[in-house]
């Protein structure tokens, strides 16, 4: 069981910034690329339910790939519940979650401001945005957690305990693809030559 931290949070933002846009024009025989600036507004509310931190060290990364977990299923904790299962104890305060849940959901929204942006290019942009902290809550998820070492390098797997969901990095070797590859080409090639 792995420690989580989950936040509700409700999110207004509105933001300003200057679009360019590119376009070509033909002028004396020459093709010329010109661009227009404009100021661009917008505004963005959403609702990010079971925002997900990790609380624990031993978990780069990949988490976010194995969600959601049904946290309606949840139950207080009863120390009977874990007996002769491990455990991670929580290494992160909640309070520095907050503001690192903040931080990426800021990211998030900045991503929209610009896609919801119209123009090639977004610049000068200045997001300001209300956030209304609905609920938080530290939860114990079951994740099966898993490595391997190849060729010297370690390699980490995640499985969510409710679902199944697999995540993991995986070892790449480019000479066996380089191999597969001219394999098939080899084995199109005789092909087409048998069939001619």
């Amino acid at each position: 069981y792995l420690p989580v931290f989950f936040a509700d949070v409700m999110t207004r933002s509105t933001w300003r910034g200057e679009s360019s846009f590119q376009y070509v024009e033909e002028k004396g025989g020459k093709v010329v690329k010109r661009s227009i600036r404009e100021p661009v507004t917008g505004y963005y509310e959403n609702f990010y339910e079971n925002f997900a931190r990790t609380q624990t060290k031993g978990i780069k990364s990949g988490l976010s790939d194995i969600l959601p977990f049904r946290i309606q299923q949840t139950v207080p904790y009863n120390p009977e519940y874990l007996k002769e299962w491990m455990v991670e104890l929580y290494q992160e305060n909640p309070m520095d979650e907050l503001g690192k849940i903040e931080d990426a959901i800021d990211n998030i929204i900045e991503r929209q401001a610009k896609r919801r942006s119209r123009g090639n290019k977004v610049e000068k942009l200045v997001v300001r945005s209300e956030k209304m902290l609905i609920a938080f809550r530290s939860v114990l998820v079951p994740v099966w957690v898993g490595g391997f070492t190849y060729q010297g390098k370690r390699y980490q797997y995640l499985i969510n305990g409710q679902d199944g969901k697999i995540t993991g990095d995986i070892p790449i070797s480019y000479l066996r693809i380089v191999a597969i590859i001219g394999g098939l080409i080899g084995l199109v090639i005789l092909l087409v030559s048998l069939l001619a």
